[in-house]
């Protein structure tokens, strides 16, 4: 990939504020993930939770909210961050369990986030 096509690239994600739906086992929850424009992020749950992300677990969230194929995922977050694969592929699967017990309706929001 040349320079110019490289700088070309779209970015992964625009910054703004992007909701999302996700429904589980019958139970709605409604997040909202705002991309700030230095890649910092803030997840808002049902209006009532708030996590505050750094730029590498704003794009990770974006991803897996976007329901980004794992390959696809993997490939954004290298192409970002410069990383090897494994590392990338490790990362995205702990976040990926990370975010669904933050987000799912039954967990603590404060006692789960220790364990994280």
């Amino acid at each position: 990939m040349g320079i110019k096509s490289f700088l070309s690239q779209p970015p992964l994600f625009e910054p703004g504020l992007h909701h999302f739906s996700l429904e589980d086992d019958g139970y709605r929850t409604r997040v909202h993930l705002r991309i700030d424009p230095d890649g910092h992020g803030t997840l808002l749950i049902n209006a009532n939770r708030v996590v505050h992300f750094n730029p590498t677990a704003a794009l990770m969230a974006y991803l897996v909210l976007k329901n980004t194929t794992e390959n696809a995922a993997i490939r954004a977050i290298r192409r970002q961050f410069k990383v090897p694969k494994s590392q990338a592929r490790d990362d995205y699967a702990k976040f990926k369990a990370d975010l669904s017990q933050i987000i799912h309706p039954d967990s603590c929001p404060v006692c789960a986030i220790e364990d994280l």
